[in-house]
C-alpha cells in the first residue's frame, strides 16, 4: 500500500471548505462522493451588456516590513525553520517581482528555492502546520510556489496572444438569518438560537486590499494555465440589503455552518454583473457558533459550487477572510498569511470545478481521490495534492478537446 505524506494536514485543510453543490452546504470532501460528481446546472439567460464594470486594481505592499512584523509576531524565523522560512520569503518575493512585471527576477528566486528544496522533497513535509497560531498553508507556501512557477514559465515563454478578459466577482452579502447552535446537542439536532447576522465591518472596509491579496496569485495562475489567453479581472459586488438563509447542522462527524440556499443571491444580482462574470466568490455573514461549548469544533462553511450559468462559485463565510478558524490557527489573518494561504485554498477549490468540468478524465470520482496514492494514474508523479493538480493539468486537462480558455468563459448571448 502506498502512503500519502502529510495526509492529516491536507485533510484538515480541506475540511474547512469542501466541494459544494450550487444550493447547499457541503459535507466533508473525503466522505461526500456526490459533491464531486458532474453537476447539471439549470439554464439561465445571459443578458448581453456593454457596461464597463469597475475592477480592483493590484496593490503594492511593503513586503519586507510585513514579513519582519509577521515573524516577530509569531516567534521569529526559528519558529518556522527551513524550508518554511525560505518558502514564504521566496513566495512573497516572487509575487512582488511578478506584480512589478519582472518575471526574470521571479524565476531567479523560484529556481534557487527549487534547487535547494525540490518538488516533492521529504523536507517539505516537515514544515510547521500552525506555529503560534500562524497559518501559511501546508506545506508552507508550497501550492502557491508551484502556481507562481507556472506563471513565471508562461511569461518567460513569451508566446501569449492578446488575452480575453474574464471576471471574478466577489459578492458581499449583507445579512444572513437562521439557526445557530449553542451546544453539541443543538448542533446534532439542528436547533439553536434564531439569529440575524451582518457582514463583518472590517471585511467590508478593506475589501479591495484583502481580496487583491487573497486572489492575485490565483488569477495570474488561471492566465498562465490558459497560455496567457485569459486575464482574470477582479470585481466586488455588494448586496447590503440581501439576507440569505443559514443554519448549523451536524451529519455524523461533519459539522456545517453555512448558507442553505443561494438562489436569492442570483435573483438579487444586477443583470450586467451576471453577464460579465465568469467566476464567483460569494461571502455571507458567518453563522459559525461563538458559544464556548463549540469553540474548538471544525465547521464546513461551504466550498466550490456552480452558478446557474455553469460558472464556478467559491463560497465562504465572511470571517473566512478575516480570521483563522479553529482548524487553521488563531487570531486575525496578517497580510502575509492572506497572500500566502489563499492561493492554496483557491487552487484546491478550483480543481474540484475543473475535474467536474472534464469528467471524461475521471480525475475525481469519489471526492478528493488523490488523498490515497493508489488512486493516482500510473503516469502521475508526486505525493501531494498540488502535485496531483500539476500532473492533471499537464497530462490531461491541457490535452482536452475543449481548451481551458473556452471552458472558463461563460457563453454570452
Amino acid at each position: 500500500m502506498k502512503r500519502l505524506w502529510s495526509l492529516v494536514s491536507l485533510a484538515a485543510l480541506s475540511f474547512a471548505c469542501s466541494p459544494a453543490s450550487s444550493s447547499s452546504t457541503s459535507d466533508d470532501a473525503t466522505t461526500n462522493a456526490a459533491s464531486s460528481a458532474p453537476t447539471t446546472a439549470p439554464e439561465i439567460t445571459i443578458v448581453p451588456t456593454t457596461t464597463t464594470l469597475p475592477t480592483v486594481q493590484p496593490g503594492t505592499y511593503d513586503t519586507a516590513t510585513d514579513l519582519a512584523d509577521f515573524f516577530a509576531q509569531f516567534g521569529g524565523e526559528e519558529a518556522f525553520g527551513q524550508p518554511a522560512a525560505a518558502a514564504v520569503t521566496t513566495y512573497l518575493g516572487a509575487e512582488d517581482a511578478l506584480r512589478a512585471g519582472d518575471p526574470a527576477a521571479a524565476d531567479e528566486l523560484l529556481d534557487a528555492l527549487w534547487r535547494k528544496y525540490p518538488v516533492g522533497d521529504p523536507k517539505w513535509f516537515n514544515t510547521p502546520y500552525s506555529p503560534r497560531g500562524a497559518h501559511l498553508g501546508s506545506p508552507t507556501a508550497y501550492y502557491g510556489l508551484r502556481m507562481l512557477t507556472e506563471v513565471t514559465d508562461q511569461l518567460l515563454a513569451g508566446d501569449a496572444a492578446e488575452p480575453e478578459h474574464i471576471r471574478l466577482t466577489v459578492v458581499l452579502v449583507g445579512c444572513s438569518e437562521g439557526t445557530q447552535a449553542t451546544t453539541e446537542e443543538e448542533l446534532d439536532a439542528g436547533t439553536g438560537d434564531r439569529v440575524q447576522l451582518t457582514l463583518d465591518e472590517s471585511l467590508n472596509a478593506n475589501a479591495d486590499e484583502w481580496f487583491d491579496q487573497a486572489t492575485w496569485t490565483f488569477r495570474q495562475y488561471v492566465s498562465a494555465i490558459t497560455g496567457g489567453q485569459l486575464t482574470v479581472d477582479l470585481g466586488i459586488e455588494r448586496l447590503p440589503d440581501l439576507c440569505v438563509p443559514v443554519a448549523t447542522t451536524r451529519d455524523g462527524v461533519v459539522s456545517s455552518a453555512g448558507m442553505t440556499d443561494d438562489a436569492s443571491v442570483w435573483d438579487a444580482m444586477p443583470a450586467e454583473v451576471t453577464a460579465a462574470t465568469d467566476m464567483w466568490w460569494v461571502l455571507y455573514p458567518s453563522v459559525v457558533p461563538a458559544a464556548r461549548a463549540l469553540a474548538d469544533t471544525q465547521f464546513v462553511t461551504d466550498g466550490m459550487g456552480l452558478h446557474p450559468s455553469g460558472a464556478p462559485v467559491f463560497t465562504s463565510d465572511d470571517l473566512w477572510v478575516v480570521r483563522k478558524p479553529a482548524q487553521l490557527g488563531e487570531g486575525e489573518y496578517t497580510s502575509v498569511e492572506r497572500r500566502t494561504y489563499f492561493a492554496q485554498w483557491m487552487q484546491t477549490e478550483f480543481f474540484h470545478h475543473l475535474f467536474r468540468a472534464y469528467p471524461e478524465f475521471e480525475l475525481e470520482v469519489e471526492g478528493n481521490d488523490w488523498f490515497d496514492l493508489d488512486n493516482w494514474p500510473d503516469d502521475f508523479v508526486g505525493v501531494m495534492e498540488p502535485d496531483y493538480f500539476a500532473e492533471a493539468l499537464h497530462k490531461r486537462l491541457l490535452t482536452a478537446d475543449v481548451p481551458l480558455s473556452e471552458k472558463l468563459q461563460v457563453p454570452k448571448q
